[in-house]
């Protein structure tokens, strides 16, 4: 049966999660999985979270088959779960099998190839580290795991937010890929801003002794008017909604507004389709690393108002627009605003 839940599997890593993970998993169901890295290479798991009801293993039960190794059978409190489970090849079998149970998780690991021995999981938060500096290698697959993050690229993140969904976040790594990550810890700060980026919500949080920064990528700072990076005859729109109160008093949403950074009104499109565009000329080719989007935000006209979905074209100077597909995929990607 339809056993698994979450699954995302790439070339040199991935995460694998029971059905409903965090919530419990089904009755009755069966998950089986193959997973493997390059010809060459050790497969290493990360078991991040296991928790199956059955204490005897009878009738649920995790385990993970090599090619020449049973590991497990592993559940509720009869043998201790490894963290961590170097295998003798390249390819192993993941088999999670329930039977009638009242509660549970499941599980949740990541797997990657020996080149990566500093694999964590999606689980893992910034404050289950004490060092200033780290390194670690962050798994396909984090981006839709269970868990809050606070904070930017900008201004850091809280140290309470989970590692791997933040530098999808800040796109210092791409959920379909995974990979290596560097953090610094540095004091925390009264107020950290929150925003869609990459598909990812982050949540405004509060005060905190600590605060980490990625330093693997040197793209910490966004493209900003105020900064001089454009100016606003670069920034364009298909149209733009304009409207006079009652005291003739004329509103703008004009594209300039469309920066995070301008106070005040925001950018909307004076109709509500599919076919309307915001355009950025950018001056130069440069590297985007993430979009962060919020709504209108306006408090002194009382709207509320946001775009749900949107996709990306991208183009040089003297060539046709491009539809971005995201890395692994065929299909145009749709962000959520």
């Amino acid at each position: 049966g339809d056993g698994c839940g979450h699954t995302v599997m790439y070339q040199d890593s991935g995460t694998l999660a029971s059905k409903n993970y965090p919530g419990t998993y089904p009755n009755y169901t069966l998950c089986e999985k193959k997973i493997q890295v390059p010809p060459g290479k050790r497969l290493i798991l990360k078991i991040g979270d296991l928790d199956i009801e059955s204490q005897k293993c009878e009738s649920s039960y995790l385990t993970i088959q090599s090619s020449s190794t049973l590991h497990g059978p592993y559940c509720g409190n009869v043998m201790p779960v490894p963290k961590e489970i170097i295998l003798d090849s390249n390819e192993a079998t993941i088999h999670f099998e329930s039977g009638s149970h009242v509660s549970g998780r499941g599980f949740l690991l990541s797997y990657a190839s020996s080149d990566h021995p500093d694999l964590i999981t999606c689980l893992e938060r910034a404050n289950h580290y004490t060092k200033a500096e780290y390194s670690r290698y962050c798994p396909a697959g984090c981006r839709d795991i269970a868990g809050d993050i606070s904070g930017d690229i900008g201004e850091g993140y809280r140290d309470s937010s989970l590692l791997c969904k933040s530098a999808i976040h800040a796109g210092v790594i791409a959920d379909e890929l995974g990979g290596q990550i560097s953090v610094t810890q540095q004091k925390g700060i009264s107020r950290y801003e929150g925003g869609v980026a990459n598909g990812i919500p982050s949540q405004d949080g509060s005060l905190s002794d600590k605060r980490f920064i990625f330093t693997s990528n040197g793209c910490n700072k966004s493209l900003s008017l105020e900064e001089g990076f454009l100016s606003k005859s670069q920034v364009t729109a298909s149209s733009f909604w304009e409207e006079t109160n009652e005291f003739g008093q004329l509103f703008q949403w004009s594209p300039d507004k469309a920066w995070l950074q301008v106070p005040g009104l925001a950018w909307a499109s004076n109709h509500s389709s599919n076919r309307e565009w915001l355009e950025i000329d950018l001056g130069e080719k440069k590297r985007i690393t993430g979009i962060k989007t919020t709504g209108s935000g306006s408090t002194t006209l009382n709207f509320n108002f946001y775009v749900k979905t949107f996709t990306m074209n991208y183009k040089n100077s003297n060539s046709k627009w491009r539809t971005y597909k995201g890395i692994l995929s065929n299909e145009e990607k749709v962000r959520e605003g």
